[in-house]
């Protein structure tokens, strides 16, 4: 009974990197009524950037140079120094995936708002291709591995000796992916909930 219970407060910090994921999704159909397929593909290019940043200070745009070697070029990367620390890294790479997340709003799902929906699922999936392309490119197709930015998740003691008192090591990182699952779902409906009691607030005004 105890390693059920265990696998299953184990299975938590997986689950808390699943609800993050889906999270964005869902908020991102919420202001968009778009289902982003190219969701995953945002995170993949942004974690790229995080590993290109810690390994060789590098900033790598989302596109290619379309005719290398001929004006105007197009910058597609910019080093800013040999390595780069692990949170300057990652401020750059959320920065990063921000950005993307703009381009495809204006560029893809903004001119798309009035689609209809295989209209838009296709201009998802596009997007996904799109990055998954631009990543082969620009970091090549060799895995990486990359011990990440949280604290106690790299190095010697990784993990939580005995548990809450199971016999069995916790890893760090499952904690940690748990805590900022919880708080990135607590910060979500806040913003949520504030945005449809304006909405409520707004129609009573106006019918007032």
């Amino acid at each position: 009974m105890k390693e059920i219970l265990f696998a299953a407060i184990l299975g938590i910090g997986v689950g808390g990197l699943y609800a993050m994921l889906a999270t964005g999704l869902v908020t991102a159909y919420k202001g968009s009524g778009v289902i982003n397929f190219a969701h995953g593909a945002f995170a993949m290019y942004t974690v790229y950037v995080f590993d290109e940043l810690t390994d060789r200070g590098d900033l790598v745009f989302p596109w290619v140079d379309i005719i290398p070697g001929h004006k105007p070029n197009i910058p597609v990367t910019v080093s800013l120094g040999d390595s780069m620390g692990n949170f300057p890294a990652a401020v750059l790479a959320l920065l990063m995936a921000c950005f993307i997340g703009l381009l495809a709003h204006l560029l893809v799902f903004r001119p798309l708002r009035n689609a209809p929906a295989l209209g838009k699922v296709i201009g998802a999936v596009g997007i996904m291709l799109y990055l998954q392309s631009v990543a082969s490119i620009n970091f090549g197709a060799e895995a990486r591995e990359n011990p990440g930015f949280l604290p106690g998740t790299s190095g010697g003691d990784t993990s939580f000796a005995n548990f809450l008192w199971f016999g069995d090591n916790m890893p760090h990182l499952f904690v940690w992916l748990a805590s900022c699952a919880l708080i990135m779902g607590a910060v979500v409906w806040a913003i949520l909930t504030c945005r449809r009691r304006a909405w409520v607030n707004r129609a009573l005004n106006k019918d007032g």
